[in-house]
Formats: C-alpha cells, structure tokens, sequence
C-alpha cells in the first residue's frame, strides 16, 4: 500500500502531496488508535475469523483505492486498513504463539519475519514493474482482490 498512496494521489486523485500525508496518516492513526484500544482490553473471538476479517477489509481499502474519486473516501478505507492490519496482526501473532512449541518458536519467528520483511521489497519492484505497463486503477484493483 505503501508504494500506491503516492501515485494514486498523482495519477488517480491528481492532487497534492499533502494528500500523501493525508493518506498516510489516516492509515496510521488507524493502526495506532486500535493498538491502543487492543492494549486495554481483552482479547476474544476467534483468531481465524478476525485474521480472514482483516484480510477481507485490507483487500476491499485497495479496491476503495482503486475505484473511488473521491479522496475522503479514499482516505476512510485507509484508515479501516491500519485498523484491520492491527487487529488481524495481533490474532495472527497470537495464534503462533500458542500453536509454535517453544523448542521452534526461535526459529520459526526467525524465519518468519525474514520472509515477511523480504516480501516487501520484491513485491515493490513487481508492482513498480507492473505499473510501467498497466493501467495503475487496475493493478491496485488486482493487488486488493489477491489480498481478498
């Protein structure tokens, strides 16, 4: 999403950078006021059905991204992401920590941020790639609905 917020906002939304700020900033204000709302309760529910949640509303911000003109909008699906990215984070976390037996749970945390954190990156040059020969709407349409 990272990579988006900026060329939407040039090429889509055709506004200012200060609609970057905007947008970046309705995403983390999202994350960090579920953050702490998560801090001070409890959590309950199903892990599986707050993980395929989050991974359900950070898919349809992309589409919000990609289909909407109006950059309110757009700025409120941003917003719902950095929630979503924080509730469904925690679950996930959650989950491999109770289900990982501690003999693996170095290794196993070890590797699994390695991968995430080298997915970043590949998934920027596919993407900075794909936007050179495709319509950018569509390729951050595409994004959303793989992340659905």
């Amino acid at each position: 999403m990272l990579l988006f917020m900026p060329l939407a906002v040039r090429f889509i939304f055709h506004q200012s950078v200060t609609w970057v700020a905007i947008f970046e900033g309705s995403l983390a204000a999202g994350a960090v006021l579920t953050a702490l709302v998560m801090s001070f309760t409890s959590s309950r529910g199903c892990v599986y059905r707050r993980a395929f949640a989050g991974g359900i509303v950070i898919g349809a911000a992309f589409v919000i991204l990609a289909v909407v003109r109006s950059e309110i909008l757009a700025a409120a699906a941003l917003f719902c992401f950095g929630i979503s990215m924080v509730y469904s984070g925690t679950a996930i976390q959650a989950l491999f920590q109770r289900e990982v037996p501690e003999a693996m749970k170095g290794r196993f945390f070890a590797i699994f941020t390695t991968t995430c954190y080298s997915t970043i990156p590949v998934t920027m040059f596919l993407n900075g790639v794909l936007s050179q020969i495709m319509d950018l709407s569509l390729l951050i349409l595409a994004n959303g609905i793989m992340v659905m």
